[in-house]
This record gives C-alpha cells, sequence and structure tokens, in this order.
C-alpha cells in the first residue's frame, strides 16, 4: 500500500487477498467468480491513497475495484477474456487495463 502498511498479493486460485504487513496475516480473501468459474487473478494494485485496489481476472475478464476498509466491491468492468493487468492513475480517476490481443482500455472511476 502507499502507506506500507498493507500488502496485496493476485493468486492463480481466482482470489486477492489484503494482508498485514506487520502481523503478515491476511486481512480479506476477495474470490474472481462467473457463475460457478473461479478466474484467475492476474493483477490487484492500489488507488494512490490506498483507499481502494483494482484486480484483473482472466477468464472471465473482469476489472473489479473494492474498497479497501470493507472489502466491498464498489465498480466492475466488464473487458476482453484475458486481462493480463490494471493500475489507477496517478490522480486515481482512472484505471488502466492492458489485455491479450494488445487491447488496452482507459476506465473512468
Amino acid at each position: 500500500s502507499p502507506y506500507g502498511t498493507l500488502v496485496l498479493t493476485a493468486c492463480m486460485d481466482g482470489c486477492a487477498r489484503l494482508w498485514d504487513a506487520k502481523r503478515g496475516t491476511c486481512k480479506l480473501a476477495l474470490h474472481h467468480v462467473n457463475g460457478d468459474a473461479v478466474a484467475a487473478v492476474m493483477s490487484a494494485s492500489f488507488s494512490p491513497d490506498g483507499s481502494l485496489f483494482v484486480t484483473a481476472a482472466s477468464g472471465d475478464g473482469a476489472v473489479r475495484i473494492w474498497s479497501t476498509d470493507s472489502g466491498n466491491c464498489i465498480r466492475a468492468f466488464e473487458n476482453s477474456p484475458t486481462v493480463w493487468t490494471a493500475v489507477f492513475s496517478s490522480d486515481g480517476a482512472s484505471v488502466l487495463t492492458a489485455s491479450m490481443g494488445a487491447v488496452v482500455k482507459l476506465w473512468s472511476v
């Protein structure tokens, strides 16, 4: 996180995990599920102020923005089937995604 208190991981098991950096304990485990299918989380990154984070999943093409405090999904974007990465802009107002086939999109948050 921007303040070094949290660590965010993206996992092939379809889960993004938010960890307490000091204790090494998992605070949140958030699953990318589309129907009955679990999609591998390819990337996860914090917003500049750390209040949100974005995840990108392959398979379902979902890009989701989550609240760091509550773990609630506050926004979702449907992208191409294989999203490799998603990152916030420096002002936190947009999310940039990169997908298979050299597809790059800019989304308003």
